[in-house]
């Protein structure tokens, strides 16, 4: 059995991304309960 793809709204993927300015993606990450990768792929 695969992984469950997760979907995000905007308001969300906002809010990791304000987040990350202040601090890591990996707290950011943790904080949000989103994986590190995907909250890499949101920056790049």
């Amino acid at each position: 059995m695969g992984k469950k793809k997760r979907s995000y709204t905007i308001s969300k993927k906002r809010e990791a991304l304000d987040a990350v300015t202040a601090t890591s993606q990996l707290e950011t990450a943790m904080k949000l309960d989103i994986p590190r990768r995907t909250i890499r792929d949101w920056v790049d």
